[in-house]
Formats: structure tokens, C-alpha cells, sequence
């Protein structure tokens, strides 16, 4: 199986945002002692979302060009 690596870390980064999910929509009170609002969660989500895509795009261009040398 190719790219085993990739796949370890994939699980990792998998088990370890759908953990900073939970607590971004769990806590109440976030490390500033700002009280959570429905907008300041979806404003951390959406950080989060560009943090998933921008590893997508990685993990794309690495698999493209592993590809083309192969």
C-alpha cells in the first residue's frame, strides 16, 4: 500500500480536529474570557475549515507530483 505515511497522519490530523471541533462547540468561555456567541463559534469554525482545505490542497499537490515521478 502506497503512501502509508500519509495515511497514519491523515487518521492523526482526522482524530485531532474532530477533537477542536468538539471543544470549539462545547465551551462556553473561550481563553480570553470572551462568552461564546453563535457567531464567534462559526467564526472559529470557518478557521478551522481553511485550515482543513489548505491541508487538502497539500496533501493534493503532494500526491500529483509523487505521481509524476513514479
Amino acid at each position: 500500500m502506497k503512501h502509508k505515511g500519509l495515511w497514519l497522519t491523515n487518521g492523526i490530523l482526522a482524530i485531532a480536529l474532530l477533537a477542536l471541533i468538539i471543544t470549539v462547540l462545547v465551551r462556553q468561555v473561550d481563553g480570553t474570557d470572551h462568552v461564546e456567541t453563535f457567531q464567534s463559534r462559526l467564526m472559529s469554525l470557518a478557521v478551522i475549515a481553511v485550515v482543513i482545505l489548505v491541508i487538502v490542497l497539500v496533501e493534493g499537490i503532494y500526491l500529483l507530483l509523487s505521481k509524476r515521478r513514479s
